[in-house]
């Protein structure tokens, strides 16, 4: 860091800007000069006028010197912040890109899922009305059956009612008839004896009347 300094030669200070261990170089330069110099005279004075003008002359090279590093270092900062952003532009355009990319997967791996999820659906449902139309012809087929054995047993169970109600009809009239016959032969028994007993009566009336003993 550059910093204002003071420098002493022959007695007489002097200001100079520059870093601070070359400002005290340049004095430790100035002092071993001075040495050999030594005391004021006219030929030290013209050396001095001259050791003056080398140090400005050396100022202006350090100043000029000062300015082009820093204009390189201004240069440098440039184009190391201009790669430093497009370093960045890079890694966040592969960042996009991989980021869209991996969007771009998910998506595809949900709407392969989503299909496949969809694909399964069908094949369940197709699955579950064939075999809900299988178990409903079954169920069909099983009241068709058991209405036709229902049916014969019905028509069974009417003939052997037909037939129960001929057969008791009949037996029915067979008794009527024994009955009716009973009954005729129970009557003419009756009549017979009612006429037997008249005889009997008109015979014992006839009779000559025997005597007891």
């Amino acid at each position: 860091m550059n910093e204002t300094g003071s420098v002493k030669v022959f007695g007489r200070e002097y200001y100079i800007d520059g870093p601070p261990d070359q400002i005290q170089r340049i004095q430790r330069l100035l002092d071993n000069i001075s040495a050999r110099v030594g005391e004021e005279s006219p030929r030290t004075e013209r050396r001095e006028t001259r050791l003056l003008r080398g140090l400005l002359l050396l100022n202006a090279e350090y100043e000029e010197n000062l300015e082009c590093i820093e204009a390189e270092h201004r240069e440098t900062l440039v184009r190391v912040q201009a790669e430093h952003e497009d370093a960045l532009r890079q890694v966040q355009a592969e960042q996009e890109e991989h980021f869209e990319h991996r969007e771009a997967e998910r998506e595809e791996s949900f709407e392969r899922a989503r299909a496949e999820y969809e694909e399964a659906l069908k094949r369940s449902q197709a699955e579950h009305d064939e075999n809900l139309r299988r178990v409903q012809a079954e169920h069909d087929e099983k009241l068709k059956l058991i209405s036709t054995e229902q049916d014969a047993r019905i028509k069974v169970i009417q003939a052997e009612h037909e037939e129960h109600l001929v057969r008791v009809h009949v037996e029915y009239g067979e008794k009527s008839r024994r009955a009716e016959e009973t009954e005729a032969l129970h009557s003419s028994v009756r009549d017979w004896a009612g006429q037997m007993a008249e005889r009997i009566e008109t015979a014992l009336a006839e009779a000559d009347p025997v005597e007891k003993p």
